[in-house]
């Protein structure tokens, strides 16, 4: 039997966007203005940040920037992730369709305790007004 060498593993590829909000939130967290400036600037996917949480985390890193006098290009943030937005409408509308069909759970029975009232009192003053004759 001979020796097998250990082959390197395959590169991974990392997302550029992914790395400069990373290293954007490092300088950040340390104070460096002007690296978070820079690392800021070579976000180019924001898609790969769809989540809530990063993107209110890059618009706090982004404000900070802009606050101590550096300039941050714009961003395309109609270019989220059209997949996640619809799973979030999907979540509200799944959330208010439950709603609706608990609240008409709970008048379906008052709107026929309403009409049966309604029948009773009809009848009463049916009954009421052939004695008065």
């Amino acid at each position: 039997m001979g020796k097998t060498s250990a082959s390197a593993p395959p590169p991974m590829e990392i997302d550029p966007s992914l790395a400069a909000y990373t290293l954007a939130q490092i300088a950040y967290l340390e104070g460096n203005v002007v690296d978070a400036s820079t690392f800021l600037n070579q976000i180019r996917e924001v898609k790969v940040l769809y989540a809530d949480v990063h993107c209110e985390r890059l618009a706090l890193m982004r404000d900070w920037v802009s606050a101590n006098g550096y300039t941050v290009n714009a961003m395309d943030w109609l270019n989220v992730d059209f997949p996640s937005l619809v799973r979030r409408l999907g979540r509200w509308l799944l959330m208010l369709s439950i709603g609706s069909l608990g609240l008409a759970a709970l008048v379906t029975p008052l709107v026929a305790i309403a009409l049966a009232r309604r029948r009773r009192i009809e009848a009463l003053l049916e009954e009421r007004g052939r004695y008065q004759l």
